[in-house]
């Protein structure tokens, strides 16, 4: 989805480097001219690594503030670099923002790759983190594709 990046404007867009190579890949680059989604022109995509720091379930992360409550964590699976962000609130309940890591929480449940994934034994593998760090952590799981990721934030249904 990173033809959305276009409506930051000048604002630096942080990538996994993971990330960046595989959208440069050759089988990348076919499928950006296959479905009509180009990297696009004039975005700022910086280079943002994750450390090879344990958060919970989770092998690598990066803390994004300085109070630790906000940290990205690798979920690989529908995309080699695909990363995810964790926010804490203050009762200590998770909000695991989880972009494409699956689409649904039934998905994630059925621990069933998806379609699109490369490779659906590392799917599999960040689902089960998820699973366990849920399992460690009161995680409100919220997908991007899910209708009730908003319902499950506002009654803060946890994993």
């Amino acid at each position: 989805h990173m033809d959305g990046a276009v409506h930051l404007g000048s604002a630096p867009v942080l990538v996994n480097p993971v990330e960046i190579a595989s959208a440069r890949s050759p089988t990348s680059r076919f499928f950006q001219r296959v479905l009509h989604q180009p990297i696009p022109e004039g975005v700022r995509f910086e280079p943002f690594a994750l450390e090879d720091k344990p958060f919970g379930a989770f092998a690598s992360s990066r803390q994004l503030s300085d109070d630790g409550r906000i940290v990205l964590v690798a979920t690989p699976g529908h995309t080699p670099g695909h990363a995810s962000v964790i926010c804490i609130d203050d009762h200590g309940t998770h909000i695991l923002i989880a972009g494409d890591a699956t689409d649904t929480l039934q998905q994630l449940r059925s621990r069933r790759h998806d379609a699109v994934g490369p490779k659906p034994a590392v799917t599999v593998a960040t689902i089960d983190r998820i699973l366990a760090h849920g399992r460690e952590h009161p995680t409100v799981y919220l997908p991007s594709h899910d209708p009730e990721s908003a319902v499950r934030l506002a009654s803060r249904t946890t994993l």
